[in-house]
């Protein structure tokens, strides 16, 4: 059983948050994070962050990333939650390459406790943040009823994120 400890050892603590929140100082945000449990806020969109080194650092698509990445473990399950704060726009990309890396970099971590193991399970989560409200363009995606939507994506326009809820 991986815990989130080890997890949080291999990370580069450059990334690692102390927070309790998310911000998005240029857009003005600010969310609130509420969960009981531990977790790890890793900040991949840090300012100066340098991407792999293996990529073309003039192709933006290559290096766009979503703001955050928090990870933590429940029932021998890594959760990896990757949100995006943004005003108004669409976050979908930045959220789909971010899942990208992050599978990378908890696939090494994993093989690390694992080798020649059954790795845990990795469940990835993809969260749009908007400052005001949901876009009109964005509200047909998700329903009262269900977090997330048929792509994997859910949305959140409030200022506190229920963590447990998107695990």
């Amino acid at each position: 059983m991986i815990d989130i400890d080890e997890i949080k050892d291999d990370l580069n603590t450059d990334y690692i948050v102390p927070n309790t929140y998310l911000e998005e100082k240029k857009e003005k945000m600010k969310i609130e994070i509420k969960y009981n449990e531990k977790y790890i806020l890793f900040q991949s969109d840090k300012k100066g962050a340098i991407s792999l080194e293996c990529f073309n650092q003039n192709q933006e698509c290559i290096n766009r990333r979503a703001d955050y990445i928090i990870i933590t473990v429940k029932n021998n399950t890594i959760h990896c939650v990757i949100i995006e704060l943004k005003k108004n726009d669409d976050p979908r990309e930045q959220l789909i390459l971010t899942e990208y890396f992050a599978q990378f970099m908890l696939n090494r971590i994993c093989y690390k406790y694992y080798k020649n193991k059954k790795f845990p399970n990795i469940v990835f989560r993809k969260i749009g943040a908007f400052k005001d409200k949901i876009p009109g363009k964005f509200k047909t995606l998700t329903k009262p009823s269900k977090i997330y939507n048929d792509k994997g994506f859910a949305y959140i326009d409030k200022n506190t994120l229920l963590l447990g809820a998107y695990l």
